[in-house]
């Protein structure tokens, strides 16, 4: 992951969305915890999600450096992203690529 700081690591924290059914705006479903000065983060809190199989849902995965512990996701540093579909991360043995 890149390093958006200047004097010390990254302190980053994931962000999970979800685009409800015949919805067009994501809407934030629920964040992990920040792991202070890492460029690769081991999340402990995992992210729990209901599956239902005939419905697409799709997910993005946000990365945010945290500057400070202000709730709004305006007053951090963005990372990168990744949206999948639900069905997809069940369905796969390995990931194909980074999450970031």
């Amino acid at each position: 992951m890149r390093d958006a700081d200047v004097f010390s690591v990254s302190d980053p924290m994931a962000v999970v969305f979800h685009k409800p059914f015949n919805k067009e705006n994501w809407v934030e479903f629920d964040r992990t915890e920040c792991i202070d000065n890492t460029l690769n983060p081991d999340f402990a809190k995992k992210i729990k999600m209901t599956y239902f199989f005939e419905e697409q849902q799709q997910l993005k995965f946000c990365i945010y450096d945290l500057d400070s512990n202000s709730p709004n996701l305006g007053d951090h540093d963005f990372l990168g992203e990744c949206e999948v579909n639900l069905a997809k991360l069940v369905s796969a043995t390995t990931l194909e690529q980074p999450l970031y």
